[in-house]
């Protein structure tokens, strides 16, 4: 899956969590997890989490442009695991940081990203979306 960093370098982008994050693919006939991070500063970076206990050498991320996106598939990853990213910071500290563009995290004050197959999801909202009033004629804030 390309992307266009154009428009996600000026900021206009809308759809960028299409592409960075976790994502469920099949590479190569084998389930698993793609994770990207836009990490320009970063080096040396890794996913660890629940898939690879927290192994900071086994899932190390390639540079696979010049921009700083940072990308490994993880085979065999599942739903919900926990996993964060260990990078380099342009400081030179080792630091584990969430996923920006996570889908589901964990509730304080756990703070790790959790796996999440949105794709799939089956959503159960349809009568509220049905009996929702958008307000869009009505004004944000009002006195009472």
């Amino acid at each position: 899956m390309g992307y266009d960093f154009s428009n996600y370098l000026m900021g206009q982008s809308i759809d960028a969590y299409k592409y960075f994050g976790a994502h469920f693919v099949k590479q190569d006939g084998v389930d698993g997890v793609v994770f990207r991070l836009y990490a320009p500063c970063a080096d040396d970076v890794s996913v660890i989490g629940d898939f690879n206990n927290w192994d900071i050498y086994s899932c190390k991320m390639n540079k696979i442009d010049s921009c700083g996106v940072w990308e490994v598939f993880v085979p065999g990853a599942t739903n919900y695991q926990s996993y964060k990213y260990h990078f380099k910071n342009a400081q030179g500290e080792y630091v584990d940081k969430i996923d920006p563009y996570a889908f589901f995290c964990e509730i304080a004050p756990n703070t790790c990203s959790r796996t999440f197959d949105v794709e799939n999801f089956a959503w159960h909202d349809k009568k509220f979306l049905k009996g929702r009033d958008r307000n869009f004629d009505k004004p944000v804030s009002r006195n009472r």
